[in-house]
């Protein structure tokens, strides 16, 4: 009997010192390895996850970025973009001195607008900007009012622009005025557009009275001012010609003591 005991208590201590190198055998993770561990995990998948449904856009197109498409496929909306504008036709693309046929012009414009949209599904305002600039004419206002609602304020101007032209009504018309002001506040500026420009035309509007809209003469005069600051120099105070200079390729010259463009006549 002695030695049974003998037997039991050192298996009773084997089993304890077993026990104890199970739970030495996983180091404690140092924060150094739980960041290493954080920027291994795909960058894609709470994106996807958190827009679950979302059809697959396919094989990208020749030519664009693949994993970046595969990114955007998976959900992420950054990818998307990022695909959209390298892939995008650039500068002057339709005139027949950029080398690049209707067929290809028609090609880079329809793949930059179906990542564009995607983007915009995952609530990317560039990316809709990109489906409105790029896609069919008929989703123009569509991809624009969604950008300008996320923040993007170049798209506030150019779907403010849209709802000044014939046939909308007073509350689309004050719509436009108010966006183009917005766009003209958040001092907007694209490639190719002088900057100043948004708020030279919401001046314009709240200075003038269309439908049932009263114009504001002091909002236009603060607009103006706005204008004059950001570059925008036609209408501005002057005494001279030199306080005038040019904008983009325009001279302008001091008349009346304000700024005005050469006539063209």
């Amino acid at each position: 009997m002695r030695i049974s005991c003998v037997v039991v208590i050192a298996l009773a201590v084997a089993c304890s010192k077993k026990d104890t190198s199970k739970e030495q055998a996983a180091p404690a993770q140092t924060p150094a390895t739980a960041a290493g561990d954080a920027a291994a995990a795909p960058p894609v998948a709470d994106a996807a996850s958190a827009n679950p449904g979302l059809p697959s856009l396919g094989e990208p197109p020749k030519g664009m970025n693949v994993a970046k498409a595969k990114a955007c496929d998976a959900g992420d909306a950054a990818a998307c973009v990022a695909a959209a504008q390298e892939f995008s036709p650039k500068g002057a693309y339709r005139s027949t001195k950029s080398g690049l046929s209707q067929e290809e012009a028609d090609r880079l414009e329809a793949g930059t607008a179906k990542y564009g949209e995607r983007g915009c599904e995952l609530k990317n305002a560039e990316g809709c900007y990109l489906w409105a600039k790029f896609g069919p004419w008929k989703n123009r206002d569509i991809g624009m009012s969604r950008a300008c609602e996320l923040g993007h304020s170049l798209a506030c101007a150019d779907y403010g622009s849209s709802l000044l032209g014939d046939g909308h009504s007073d509350e689309e018309l004050m719509k436009g005025r108010e966006l183009l002001e917005k766009a003209c506040r958040d001092k907007v500026t694209e490639e190719n557009r002088p900057p100043g420009e948004a708020c030279d035309r919401a001046a314009e509007e709240w200075g003038s009275k269309r439908g049932k809209i009263k114009k504001d003469a002091k909002k236009a005069a603060e607009l103006r001012k706005l204008a004059c600051e950001q570059g925008w120099m036609i209408k501005c105070p002057c005494k001279q010609d030199e306080d005038c200079g040019q904008m983009e390729d325009v001279e302008l010259y001091c008349f009346e003591n304000k700024c005005a463009a050469a006539s063209t006549d």
